[in-house]
């Protein structure tokens, strides 16, 4: 059986959630673990982009919404060391 793969010109996800499953539950997006989106199924489907989505709910974070969007960029960052996931496209230069 081989391994179904998203055609070149098919899937383009602008909104992942992934980064909130990784801080509040645990989730390994690195190794598959625990997020609906994975580095590793996203490389075995052929997918070149992802959008992660960064937001924070004031309800949920009242006075804490910049420290929690920190979270979740310092989060991405950190997968873009990682050494399962040096990619082009998590490779963005610093400003």
């Amino acid at each position: 059986m081989t391994e179904a793969r998203c055609p070149s010109s098919g899937f383009f996800d602008a909104h992942c959630d992934t980064v909130i499953k990784v801080l509040d539950e645990g989730a390994d997006f690195l190794r598959s673990g625990g997020a609906h989106v994975t580095f590793p199924a996203m490389k075995a489907a052929g997918i070149r982009a992802q959008v992660f989505a960064c937001y924070v709910l004031s309800e949920r974070y009242p006075e804490r919404e910049a420290q929690r969007a920190e979270a979740m960029i310092a989060r991405l960052r950190g997968w873009r060391k990682g050494p399962r996931a040096r990619c082009a496209w998590l490779e963005r230069p610093r400003s």
